[in-house]
């Protein structure tokens, strides 16, 4: 039966001007900073519609942020994999698109022109789709946001809820937005 050793680590002393009768001396070195990639754990925020007292899933409400739409990202194939799921199940989703930067999600033809989209899946028109689409000029619009068949939308006017939670969540403080920031050309 083989048992364990337990090493003792040799430490001696030197000082700095005796004869070292063979004996190494560590040197002093100084070390080289560098960063390492860290996961970085963001919650992404989203909304869902229910229903009660079973609490049937019945839209969710999700806006995309710059991690859905950073390429070949962990963000982006978790939430793409997360769209897959809603809308196998046939669950009202809206997407709305307010980054300019980044991929678009897909669709199976291209997008409108425009600079922001909002899309409204109705599970049950599946996989047809509304796409709103407007330019970075154009004040946001109201969209519908679908409930239970038979019930009609309920009208979500971005542009109203951008102008409310701007102020209360001190944005203007936050963000700088002296320069113009630079819009993105289909070249």
């Amino acid at each position: 039966m083989l048992r364990p050793r337990r090493a003792t680590p040799a430490i001696e002393t030197a000082q700095p001007d005796a004869p070292h009768a063979g004996v190494g001396v560590a040197a002093a070195i100084q070390p080289a900073l560098l960063s390492v990639p860290m996961t970085e754990e963001y919650r992404e925020r989203f909304l869902e519609i229910r229903l009660l007292p079973n609490r049937q899933r019945v839209t969710v409400i999700e806006r995309l942020s710059p991690t859905n739409k950073r390429a070949n990202s962990v963000g982006r194939r978790a939430y793409l994999r997360k769209r897959r799921q809603v809308l196998n199940a046939r669950v009202d989703l809206v997407e709305n698109d307010l980054v300019l930067q980044g991929e678009r999600m897909p669709t199976s033809a291209p997008l409108p022109e425009g600079d922001y989209f909002a899309l409204v899946a109705r599970g049950q028109q599946l996989p047809i789709v509304e796409v709103y689409a407007w330019k970075l000029e154009q004040p946001l619009p109201t969209i519908p946001i679908p409930l239970l068949p038979g019930d009609p939308d309920a009208p979500l006017d971005l542009q109203a809820v951008y102008e409310s939670v701007y102020p209360r969540a001190r944005y203007d403080v936050q963000l700088d937005c002296s320069p113009p920031l630079p819009l993105l050309t289909a070249e």
